[in-house]
């Protein structure tokens, strides 16, 4: 009692405070967006609650990631979502305007709305849900904002935390907490009725912050799933050059920016330094300058972390110069005239000539088909201290000789998962001269570097195997199956109830979801009796309490229904029951949804009422019938 009491003071305030910080927050965005400064342009809006798309009809999942690698590792899972339950909507935000490039890019041809994620204040938090109304919502990695998770639009709605992950430090910086900020981080935690980890270690962690261990689940890292199909082990780089052959197949069809990137590695031995950071350019500038005259057609590909910074690293490489190669009998001055260094901008639409030195690829997108071509990769954001990695498996999974540096935060147990299988399949280096060593040694050693591909693309392939598949039948089984549906506010609207049972049907009758279907037939119960309460929010009762009360509570209501808390254990034969009604509510009463049905229709002329009734009424026929039929899906 006093750790939720702390927590409730400490929740206060930190609410108070952003509340107070929120105005001047929007006018800084308001200030940024006037000057150009602010990479979500237009967008800028949304951080502050305000859509920019209209909600679709029907039930809503929310995914949120934070960043550009978090999104990546969402792809693949709401991919498998849309195929699973083509008739759910998605919402996908995050927080960074690169990050929803990438995601818009990603679900351009689908029904995915990608938006920019609200700012952690009270006023945008509320903006947010109060138009989008989710009805589960799936948070990736390590998303924890106190006015978000613990808003009360949010009570009543499932969340799962996915890919959940925290760093040793972390944990003991929270955990030393105890006192001040512990008991919100626990509350915060507590409120997941899902958490996937990377790690059984990962897991403990969440544990011992407040996570219920029944809901804690190990099911693999989607780092590992976030590309595949574009290697094949065994292909061959001769002389280190871009590899044209193997992956021409996996890409063919792409266009001509595939044929772009293809013509500008060509006949190369090429390595490409992936997502890196201000600082890092230097050393691998100081690598190329040194191997130039060490390796014949050397081309270096520089993928930045963030694009906007491209033109400025072109301009840096560019005003620098080489050193000369080593004195030699009979050498000209010309010869030993030191040479600027030449430098191609993908942007800008720079062509790569037989002389250039650096390709700057700073284009969105485009770092997987770079990983299907060029054989030998560094991944950046790993050579200098405080920057803390970036995911070492996605080269790796398209059959990348993979290279790191020694800072790599939390990626550190992806390097581990993958040399455990493979020893050679990541070659970590302490600073940037064994940096120049290992490619080096890589670029003119051909067995060498294509052991390394192979290693890292077998160790990756054990890694993806079956994890979005595991991560989904989670998600599936304790988000989507628990999923209820807001109901619409209205004041004694016969329409807007029977729309809200239509809705709050597409629930299984069969399984985990039985007890649901007997809170529903309460509701509806208390729907003829009482028709305001049609103005019952997010799927509570008349006197507002939840359809599931977060403490297990039994809801009474016409069918005396008794449903206990999600964060009870979990298991395939569903939730445990109590009280005599509790199997008589597991059933319609079809007399009474019926007549709730009836009282829709009256309230229509051929309007929105009739159709929703008519969709209702088919529902009921259809689970009276055939009770195990698809219930997100609708009737068959």
């Amino acid at each position: 009692m006093a750790d939720a009491a702390a927590g409730a003071v400490i929740q206060g305030a930190y609410r108070a405070a952003t509340a107070v910080a929120s105005p001047w927050v929007a006018i800084g965005l308001w200030q940024r967006a006037l000057l150009g400064l602010d990479s979500a342009g237009s967008r800028w809006r949304e951080q502050l609650g305000e859509p920019s798309a209209k909600r679709p009809d029907g039930p809503l999942l929310w995914f949120h990631a934070v960043s550009v690698g978090e999104s990546a590792i969402a792809i693949p899972l709401v991919r498998k979502c849309m195929q699973q339950r083509p008739r759910l909507k998605i919402l996908f935000t995050t927080r960074n305007a690169l990050a929803l490039s990438v995601v818009s890019k990603a679900f351009s041809k689908t029904h995915v709305i990608c938006q920019l994620a609200p700012l952690d204040s009270p006023a945008a938090v509320a903006r947010f849900l109060a138009h989008w109304c989710p009805n589960a919502a799936a948070f990736m990695e390590q998303e924890l904002w106190p006015n978000l998770l613990l808003s009360p639009l949010l009570h009543r709605v499932p969340i799962a935390l996915l890919n959940a992950r925290m760093t040793q430090s972390t944990f003991d910086r929270w955990h030393a907490m105890d006192g001040l900020f512990l008991p919100l981080i626990s509350a915060m935690v507590a409120r997941f009725d899902l958490i996937t980890t990377t790690s059984t270690e990962q897991g403990l962690r969440y544990q011992r912050l407040g996570a219920n261990p029944m809901l804690t689940r190990f099911t693999g890292n989607l780092k590992f799933a976030t590309m595949g199909g574009h290697g094949s082990s065994g292909r061959s780089s001769r002389e280190g050059e871009a590899d044209r052959g193997g992956a021409r197949g996996g890409a063919r069809g792409r266009g001509g920016k595939e044929e772009e990137l293809r013509q500008a590695v060509r006949g190369r031995r090429v390595w490409l330094a992936a997502s890196t950071h201000a600082g890092e350019e230097e050393a691998i500038l100081r690598v190329h300058c040194n191997l130039k005259h060490r390796i014949s057609r050397l081309l270096t590909v520089v993928v930045p972390r963030d694009p906007a910074r491209g033109a400025a690293i072109g301009k840096f490489l560019s005003s620098q110069l080489h050193h000369p190669p080593p004195l030699q009998p009979g050498m000209t001055a010309e010869e030993l005239r030191p040479k600027a260094v030449t430098v191609a901008v993908r942007s800008k639409g720079q062509a790569v000539r037989s002389d250039t030195d650096f390709y700057v690829a700073d284009t969105i997108g485009e770092l997987t088909l770079l990983y299907s071509m060029i054989p030998l990769a560094f991944v950046g954001g790993s050579l200098l201290p405080g920057l803390g990695g970036h995911n070492i498996a996605e080269p790796a999974v398209s059959s990348c000789a993979v290279l790191t540096g020694p800072h790599l935060g939390h990626f550190a147990s992806v390097l581990q998962q993958l040399q455990q299988v493979a020893p050679l399949s990541v070659w970590q280096v302490a600073d940037e001269h064994e940096l120049q060593t290992a490619v080096e040694q890589l670029l003119t050693n051909e067995a060498q570097l294509n052991a390394r591909r192979i290693a890292a693309q077998r160790a990756a392939a054990s890694g993806t195997e079956g994890v979005v598949d595991e991560v989904w039948e989670a998600l599936d089984f304790a988000i989507l199956q628990r999923m209820t549906v807001p109901v619409v506010a209205s004041s004694g609207d016969r329409a807007a109830a029977a729309a809200a049972a239509a809705a709050a049907l597409e629930l299984r009758e069969d399984g985990p979801d039985a007890e649901l279907t007997g809170v529903l037939q309460a509701r509806l119960d208390r729907i003829e009796s009482f028709p305001a309460a049609a103005g019952a929010m997010h799927g509570a009762g008349v006197d507002g309490a939840p359809l599931i009360s977060p403490a297990g509570a039994s809801q009474g209501g016409s069918a005396g229904v008794s449903v206990t808390s999600p964060t009870t254990p979990m298991s395939r034969e569903g939730w445990s029951r109590s009280g005599a009604g509790s199997n008589s509510g597991a059933k319609f009463k079809s007399s009474s949804v019926k007549q709730a049905v009836d009282g829709g229709k009256a309230d229509g002329t051929g309007g929105p009422g009739d159709e929703l009734a008519v969709r209702l009424q088919a529902r009921i026929d259809k689970i009276e019938t055939d009770p195990k039929c698809d219930a997100l899906d609708g009737p068959k």
